[in-house]
């Protein structure tokens, strides 16, 4: 009900006395929809004018340090007379010395309005667009109704649903006053006037009754839904209280329960945004990892691939003629298959057609060496999926804040979530690096360039892991991680490991490359050289033919 007449009419009758006499010191702004009046006594009239979230509020004056702007600087020494709202319109007027301020909660154009005694306006909180024009009702107030007038439009509307008729002529009858009085009642929703017991209409009557007194008691009731603010009310909502999971909590007046009704609503906004945030972040890299996983097995048949290559290749050679240089892709007749089909052939432009196909016969040279570099990479994209799936668990089971903070910043830290003011930490580090795992058991990473690679090795290898790179060339530093100093990989690991570090390195074209291998512990930096500059001993050489992956 945090949008209701009720509530409002109610909260401004409870501050009236509190607020007179007043001083206004400034009014600013930080919040988008919201301007604070401090107040003399280290006291805040909070005013927000969201659509969704609106509220009239006294708070303890608070220290703002973001940025604010501010507003009404006439307002600045002038003290509070009155404090009044419209009947049955969410429009709250506070009198000062010399101006009115106007606050509108409700339409299109919700605002604060600065005017003079003449009611003239000097100036407002948003951009005024057209003039508020207090709006007629026919409507019937629910607590001055006589029973003989609820009884004759009763008679008047006979085949009327009860719920739409408390709704059309009452006015503040909003889809929870009518919860409510249904459920006072013990009436369904879609009952007609008609077929209603005879004493109805003075239950009716009755409940009307017991409403208003609870309005002019000063409590106010909160209640919340799994721990979260699910409504804010001026009187017991009955009907809300008797659903499962929810907890029901008194406040002295409508003020205290209102403070606490924004926190929370604060609170779960914040959680909302993150949490969605974060699911975005994890079902994206879900998508894009079972994409990948899906391409590898697509590729996975390297002997139908090779077959296919060596076909267009053969095609290329027999229509060479027919190929205009510079072209970027042929469309060619299978003279080889009884079907004829066409067959597409994408081509470098800048290469010629013999060139062309000798690229296609050689694409599959290696197929051993193809499938084990398919077979890592689908380990790789497995192992981070297995991680991916068991985050989006955790965070469906995830209930508080806090523990979705430390979800966000495990993604932040995995560069799957931006956010320039979370600091670089251990955990980040190891996202910092291209990873693959080897023998569905040794983590490799492999540095990006050469500020990466000093951070990889100096800063990110343990000791005791086995770094590598290509002898004589510039290239990547490659790490094996080793779980403990006594835990060395084998030498099937370190070989594949030496091919993913010719792979990255300018030699990566070459037939065989020479990568030198050792302990961490042995690499150390060579001072005023370039990043990734090092000096290495203990060394060993191994020769390999770069990984094609």
């Amino acid at each position: 009900m945090q949008r209701n007449y009720l509530l409002f009419e109610k909260q401004v009758r409870q501050l009236t006395t509190r607020l007179q006499g007043k001083r206004i010191v400034s009014v600013f702004t930080f919040r988008r929809n919201e301007a604070l009046f401090t107040l003399a006594e280290e006291t805040a009239l909070r005013i927000s004018v969201d659509v969704n979230h609106p509220f009239f509020l006294l708070d303890k004056r608070v220290n703002v340090h973001q940025p604010k702007f501010e507003l009404f600087k006439p307002l600045s020494g002038q003290t509070i007379l009155s404090v009044h709202i419209l009947n049955f319109d969410k429009y709250i007027r506070l009198e000062t010395d010399r101006f009115f301020i106007d606050c509108i909660f409700f339409g299109q154009q919700p605002n604060i309005l600065l005017a003079d005694k003449t009611e003239c306006l000097l100036d407002s909180f948003k951009e005024v667009r057209s003039p508020f024009l207090p709006q007629a009702s026919q409507q019937y107030c629910f607590r001055e109704i006589r029973l003989q007038d609820l009884q004759a439009l009763f008679r008047k509307e006979p085949q009327q649903k009860l719920a739409f008729f408390l709704k059309r002529h009452f006015k503040a009858f909003t889809k929870t006053m009518v919860s409510e009085t249904l459920f006072r009642l013990n009436a369904a929703e879609g009952a007609l006037l008609k077929d209603l017991p005879p004493d109805t209409l003075n239950a009716l009557f009755a409940v009307f009754r017991r409403i208003q007194e609870e309005m002019q008691a000063a409590a106010a009731f909160l209640y919340l839904s799994e721990h979260k603010a699910g409504k804010i009310a001026p009187f017991r909502l009955t009907y809300f209280a008797a659903q499962s999971g929810v907890t029901e909590q008194e406040y002295a007046d409508v003020n205290s329960a209102w403070l606490q009704f924004v926190q929370n609503t604060v609170h779960i906004e914040q959680f909302t945004r993150m949490f969605n945030q974060v699911k975005k972040a994890l079902d994206k890299r879900k998508a894009y990892l079972q994409r990948s996983l899906k391409k590898i097995e697509e590729n996975e048949d390297l002997q139908k691939r090779k077959k296919t290559a060596e076909l267009k290749g053969n095609l290329l050679l027999t229509f060479k003629t027919k190929i205009k240089k510079g072209q970027l892709e042929a469309e060619l007749q299978n003279i080889f298959s009884d079907k004829q089909e066409i067959v597409r052939i994408k081509l470098n432009p800048s290469k010629s057609v013999v060139e062309n196909a000798r690229r296609y016969f050689n694409k599959f040279k290696n197929i051993s060496g193809q499938k084990q570099a398919l077979q890592i990479k689908k380990n790789t994209r497995l192992d981070e999926l297995k991680k991916i799936n068991i985050l989006i668990e955790k965070l469906a089971q995830t209930k508080t804040l806090n523990k979705l903070q430390n979800i966000r910043r495990q993604l932040v830290a995995m560069k799957l979530i931006q956010d320039g003011r979370q600091k670089t930490g251990a955990l980040s580090l190891q996202y910092a690096f291209n990873r693959l795992i080897l023998e569905n058991e040794w983590d490799v990473y492999i540095g990006k360039n050469g500020t990466n690679n000093d951070l990889l090795t100096f800063r990110f290898a343990n000791k005791w892991d086995i770094w590598l790179h290509a002898q004589g060339v510039s290239g990547s530093h490659v790490i094996i991680r080793s779980q403990r100093r006594d835990y060395h990989p084998p030498q099937k690991v370190i070989e594949q490991a030496a091919q993913i570090a010719a792979a990255h390195s300018n030699a990566k074209h070459s037939a065989t490359v020479p990568v030198i291998y050792t302990q961490a512990r042995f690499v150390h930096r060579v001072r005023k050289a370039l990043p990734g500059t090092v000096s290495v001993r203990n060394e060993k050489v191994i020769f390999v033919k770069p990984m094609e992956y």
